[in-house]
């Protein structure tokens, strides 16, 4: 057996191709029994290798890393059960809440790393780009190679080092495989079968935390202008050219209570290093239950409070509303994000780098739109809508202050119900400030849960 925190880089071996394949075989055939058919569609299943034991002539270590995309998560204790009995002994939520999972197992000289998606996750995409952009370029690989090697001796008994060492190469490959040309075009469609008589209140508000994570994490991750760390306890988003708490920000605490007092020091070290104003944003699902008199303990106070709510688009007619010289539309390219950037900040020339950014490597593949208002060619109002968990979010709602209350951002709003609508969405959700939780609630929303945010006094 090996020791997992042990990092041995092997040359590539031929054989890993079919170990995953021999794997794969093993966990379908489990999955999809007979006997279970009725539990899960093999319809909408895919098993891809991933990671560098994909990549024909890398080294790596002796890890098989494979990517199970299922229809849906809903029976996800009956996926655990049956990758125990294949002695897939850890297993534990990763990078997305409730959405993705992960889980391993040894095998004498070899490991299984398993991560579990639904379909339709960006995720799934990002890390066949990857592995697909160095098989086709050979230089790129070598430097990928060159790195491992140097990472592995110098850390070769710490892989969480090891592993931090290489996410700036990794992320400039991501940012490069995202709109090469020879990507891959065809995947899963996400899945959008929400529906709010179905579901209870608990999954309701699973599928909010998770579509708010992928809202603040997507773009993010391919950013230069900020410091996106997926850490185990925690997620920070650390931006040095703009000191603000938009931009600065730590969520999905997951740690024990007893270690809570460390695990804040940590977290929030790199932002006091940096002199930055922050923000640290309390899910529902957060853990330690407690962590708010822990953070106040620590000198925090409750500066802001969301409400997180959802709405039933099953049953929702669009009314069409009319505005003279009014019309709303997508953007995907540089100036339309800068319109979108103008509306959210006026004068930021940091927020016109950061769309900058978005708009090189905005995709028809990201789970998010973006959409500006324009009155006579002018924007007034902008929105986005992110798909993920099988819901529609609707986040950054914002009029310009000039052009409020005249009806731009309740045509925005519907607008983006129609389009959610219209892509086969039964359920919307948002945040609501405690300003606009009123008019929500009586234009239908429901709430379900709070985001409470804390900053340092």
């Amino acid at each position: 057996m090996g020791n997992y925190s042990e990092i041995k880089i092997q040359a590539y071996d031929e054989n890993w191709l079919q170990l995953f394949n021999n794997e794969s075989e093993k966990i379908i055939d489990s999955l999809f029994s007979d006997e279970n058919k009725s539990l899960m569609s093999r319809e909408y299943c895919e098993v891809h290798h991933i990671g560098s034991t994909a990549i024909p002539g890398m080294p790596a270590k002796p890890v098989i890393d494979i990517m199970l995309e299922l229809d849906d998560l809903n029976c996800i204790d009956y996926i655990k059960e049956k990758l125990a009995l294949l002695n897939y002994t850890e297993f534990h939520a990763h990078v997305i809440p409730h959405y993705s999972y992960f889980s391993r197992k040894q095998n004498e000289d070899i490991a299984y790393h398993l991560h579990i998606r639904e379909r339709g996750d960006a995720q799934i995409n990002r890390h066949i780009h990857f592995r697909d952009y160095l098989i086709h370029h050979k230089e790129d690989a070598k430097e990928y190679a060159k790195i491992k090697y140097v990472l592995a001796d110098k850390f070769y008994n710490n892989r969480n080092a090891y592993t931090t060492g290489k996410e700036s190469f990794i992320q400039s490959i991501d940012r490069k495989a995202k709109v090469w040309n020879g990507r891959r075009q065809k995947f899963l469609p996400a899945n959008t079968n929400f529906r709010v008589v179905d579901n209870t209140i608990e999954k309701i508000q699973n599928a909010i935390e998770a579509n708010i994570t992928v809202h603040m994490t997507h773009f993010e991750q391919y950013s230069q202008l900020l410091e996106l760390k997926r850490q185990i306890f925690f997620t920070t988003v650390l931006n040095k050219s703009l000191p603000e708490e938009s931009f600065n920000y730590i969520f999905a605490a997951d740690f024990e209570e007893e270690h809570a007092d460390k695990n804040i020091l940590l977290a929030t070290k790199s932002f006091f290093k940096n002199n930055l104003p922050f923000c640290w944003w309390i899910f529902p699902n957060d853990k330690p239950k407690q962590l708010s008199r822990y953070l106040e303990k620590h000198g925090f106070i409750n500066s802001s409070n969301n409400i997180g709510m959802y709405f039933d688009l099953s049953s929702w007619k669009n009314v069409n509303i009319s505005l003279e010289n009014f019309s709303i539309r997508q953007v995907q390219d540089e100036k339309g994000l800068q319109d979108f950037a103008y509306i959210l900040g006026n004068d930021s020339d940091f927020l016109d780098s950061y769309f900058n950014e978005i708009a090189n490597t905005l995709t028809h593949e990201d789970p998010l739109e973006y959409y500006v208002g324009y009155l006579n060619d002018k924007p007034v109002v902008c929105g986005l809508i992110c798909y993920f968990g099988r819901v529609a979010g609707l986040h950054c709602l914002t009029t310009s202050p000039d052009f409020r209350e005249k009806g731009y951002g309740t045509a925005m709003q519907n607008f983006r119900l129609a389009r959610a609508k219209s892509l086969g969405y039964h359920t919307a959700i948002l945040q609501a400030s405690t300003d606009g939780y009123s008019l929500y609630v009586k234009l239908g929303w429901k709430p379900v849960c709070e985001f409470k945010g804390y900053k340092k006094i």
